[in-house]
């Protein structure tokens, strides 16, 4: 499955629900467990779609497997504020952290909620920025993150693999910055 941020979400009954905004993965198991749907770009909050509820997800379309009148069932998914917490949260400012409510214990507990503008890293080095995540059809187990480099304007995949750790404010990987440099530009295309 690719998971593309920014890609359209349409329901079984064919209605566009809104576009993927955040992709949840729970670090303990290096797996996807919700797709968060939201409306509008500057949105703090979404729709948390479980990843079992994904009938398909290739190319520039996510198809569900429900249809848009079951979709508002799924929990709300948003960022708020925790006065002193220390690790910024992606995607917008420090001290935001993914949530659910009402709070019902089915995000992961230590959850990272992964956006457009979360950074990729390398060494103390910036390489660039999320821009989708591939996934196992049936276990959901992340495979690949695309990245969008930085000073090449270009996307390459990154295997799961030189992933390090996951964290609310940049994905750290295990490599060198040339490594990365000499990867071949993805065939993943994000939608236009």
């Amino acid at each position: 499955m690719q998971f593309g941020l920014g890609i359209t979400v349409t329901s079984l009954d064919e209605d566009e629900v809104g576009e993927i905004r955040w992709l949840v993965v729970d670090p303990a198991k290096n797996a996807l467990s919700h797709v968060v749907v939201a409306d509008g770009q500057g949105s703090r909050e979404g729709t948390a779609v479980p990843v079992w509820a994904v009938s398909r997800a290739e190319d520039s379309l996510v198809s569900l497997e429900t249809d848009a009148a079951s979709v508002v069932r799924f929990p709300r998914f948003g960022l708020r504020r925790s006065p002193g917490h220390e690790a910024p949260a992606v995607p917008h400012e420090p001290g935001d952290f993914p949530f659910l409510f009402p709070e019902d214990g089915s995000l992961p507990a230590a959850a990272v909620a992964l956006a457009a503008d979360t950074e990729v890293r390398c060494r103390s080095q910036t390489l660039g920025t999320l821009a989708a995540v591939f996934a196992d059809d049936y276990t959901a187990e992340v495979t690949t993150l695309v990245v969008r480099l930085k000073e090449e304007d270009k996307l390459v995949d990154i295997p799961m693999s030189w992933v390090r750790d996951l964290t609310r404010s940049a994905i750290r990987l295990d490599c060198h910055p040339e490594d990365v440099a000499t990867l071949p530009a993805t065939a993943w295309q994000p939608a236009s």
